[in-house]
């Protein structure tokens, strides 16, 4: 398919699947509710908006990058596919449920700037992704916080709240960048 880009808020009425061969623009917000989201295809898709989803399950194949600008809430879970494609958390200030393992094989950042991104019931990505970069906060709850080969790209926190840490790769600053503190 061709490119396709949506300016107007998108509403999930039941669980759904979007994506394609070609690039995927939403500029407006992305509300599911409970309802699943589910990303497919070998296109690039960008989120411009917040996106509010039960569940987000990533599905992409290789090339299928996914960019999320804004402000990302998942109620339920956040699953990945074994795939080469990345994933780009930029939103301000993003809140993930149940425990997530990032197993796409490109990189993932998992917050960037000064933001925050919360990961509830955890967060691994010594099994999949090449780079993990983080700039900003970085949350658990009292839950794991798996670090696979990370790249910081600004001062960064990490919190997990009581948690473990566990950096199983080598840990290195992107040029200019600041510290992270534990």
């Amino acid at each position: 398919t061709g490119a396709v880009s949506l300016a107007g808020t998108v509403t999930l009425n039941s669980a759904s699947s979007i994506g394609g061969t070609g690039a995927l623009t939403l500029g407006g917000s992305v509300v599911g509710g409970a309802n699943a989201l589910t990303l497919v295809g070998s296109g690039t898709d960008q989120f411009n908006g917040t996106v509010t989803v039960g569940t987000l399950n990533v599905n992409k194949v290789a090339g299928g990058d996914v960019t999320l600008a804004n402000n990302v809430t998942v109620s339920t879970a956040l699953t990945t596919l074994a795939n080469t494609f990345n994933i780009a958390f930029d939103g301000g200030s993003n809140s993930i449920a149940g425990a997530t393992a990032f197993t796409n094989t490109g990189t993932v950042a998992l917050v960037s700037g000064t933001n925050t991104s919360t990961f509830t019931g955890g967060v691994d990505t010594t099994g999949g992704p090449s780079t993990t970069s983080i700039g900003g906060t970085l949350n658990t709850t009292g839950t794991a916080l798996r670090l696979g080969r990370t790249v910081l790209t600004a001062d960064s926190l990490l919190n997990s709240s009581g948690g473990s840490i566990t950096q199983a790769g080598a840990m290195t600053q992107a040029a200019g960048a600041g510290t992270a503190t534990f």
